[in-house]
């Protein structure tokens, strides 16, 4: 049976890619990337743009959404509407789930140093981050199938 987006997000997590990359790494073959590039470019928004900021599990989903819907020449501006519509859409199904997009209060990171790698594990150790990713993939899913154009 063929794995969902979601299940193919866990395994990236699981094998030790962060929250960003796992999240996007499953729709790179879609857009024709490399997964090599993908996950590059993904890097910088793990862990809250490594500050602790937005999610970087939410992050993902907003480059996927712009993979899918984003505007592809600068004067697209209905394509970059939609894509903004898809991003809020998004972030209020997130909130309503995990109460906020920022990661610092989703990780209820009052004592946790996001620059300390001893924290960060022992964070990735309680299971928070596979249902944060999980909640973002299962969200980003319905979303883009509810949303799905012709071509795109």
């Amino acid at each position: 049976m063929p794995k969902t987006q979601t299940e193919k997000a866990i395994a990236y997590l699981n094998d030790g890619f962060m929250c960003s990359e796992a999240v996007i790494a499953p729709y790179a073959e879609e857009f024709g990337l490399s997964k090599d590039v993908v996950l590059k470019i993904s890097s910088g928004f793990a862990g809250g743009m490594a500050q602790a900021l937005t999610c970087g599990a939410v992050s993902g989903a907003f480059m996927v959404i712009g993979l899918r819907h984003g505007a592809g020449v600068s004067k697209d501006q209905g394509s970059r509407n939609f894509c903004f519509q898809l991003v809020k859409e998004f972030s209020q199904r997130f909130e309503k789930r995990r109460g906020t997009i920022e990661c610092r209060k989703i990780l209820g990171m009052n004592d946790i140093n996001p620059d300390n790698p001893e924290d960060m594990n022992r964070l990735r150790t309680t299971g928070i981050c596979e249902g944060v990713v999980r909640d973002a993939s299962d969200i980003l899913e319905e979303l883009l199938f509810e949303n799905k154009v012709e071509g795109k």
